[in-house]
């Protein structure tokens, strides 16, 4: 095997794969935003950030399912959707394109039966109202549980370490796929919503954002591409990461992988 070592070529992989999403996204008409790294790295450095491993989009719950049997029906070699339904590396209610060509070891996970390739994250937006907000929290306290049940006990200490042990004894037994559909039908996505929240992003009530700062969709550029992200991007990055045009620490600039390799 054939290790990859450079964040250049991660993120040429990764570009490759989002493309192919995004193509299948136009010829059905299936709309989609950049979040989070993804949004952030297209206004800031007008791609990848430097040091980021991974893309993440999000697509309004209406049209996820849809999107997962255009998938499997359309996507071509060596792509390949998983989801929580055919793999027991997905832990979430999410859509991963992985490459099959490759594989990957990621930090703090552990205890899965095979490797899944580098990959993109296409998440489920959610529609909710502000009065829901007591809905929410329980929601995205399930899928925090959930998580941590799956954590590497060896790569991680003090607080988030203790709270994977217990939620590994808690859930001894519980299927993997239990709780994510306990949190979608939960939720229960409103179409009429005033807000769309990302239930199993990682900013918890602080991926709740309003539906004006996300519509109508708008193309960025990313890298040699344009990709359709959120329409306010100020208001959706500075809800996220406060000010998102300062660089973090440079001790925090890491990525995720640890390990990744050609097959």
């Amino acid at each position: 095997m054939k290790p990859i070592t450079t964040a250049e070529e991660i993120h040429h992989i990764l570009l490759g794969i989002g493309k192919e999403f995004h193509r299948v996204c136009q010829e059905h008409g299936i709309p989609y935003y950049m979040l989070g790294g993804t949004m952030l790295g297209a206004v800031r450095h007008g791609g990848f950030i430097p040091w980021d491993d991974d893309m993440d989009f999000g697509v309004p719950r209406e049209h996820f399912e849809k999107l997962k049997e255009i998938l499997r029906a359309e996507l071509p070699e060596p792509y390949r959707i998983v989801t929580i339904d055919d793999s027991d590396v997905m832990v979430a209610d999410i859509i991963k394109i992985e490459n099959t060509l490759t594989e990957m070891d990621e930090l703090y996970k552990e205890n899965f039966s095979h490797h899944i390739g580098l990959n993109i994250d296409i998440f489920p937006l959610d529609g909710v109202n502000v009065e829901d907000t007591r809905k929410v929290k329980r929601a995205i306290t399930l899928s925090k549980i959930h998580y941590y049940r799956f954590l590497s006990l060896k790569q991680r200490s003090g607080a988030k370490k203790m709270a994977a042990m217990l939620s590994k004894i808690v859930l001894a037994g519980v299927k993997r796929t239990t709780l994510p559909r306990k949190i979608t039908r939960m939720i229960n996505s409103d179409v009429n919503a005033t807000h769309y929240a990302n239930i199993y992003g990682a900013w918890g009530l602080k991926e709740v954002v309003d539906k004006k700062i996300f519509e109508p969709l708008k193309l960025y550029r990313f890298e040699d591409v344009e990709l359709w992200g959120v329409h306010d991007a100020d208001s959706y990055l500075r809800q996220l990461y406060g000010d998102y045009m300062k660089l973090p620490p440079e001790d925090k600039r890491h990525l995720h992988v640890i390990g990744c390799r050609w097959k």
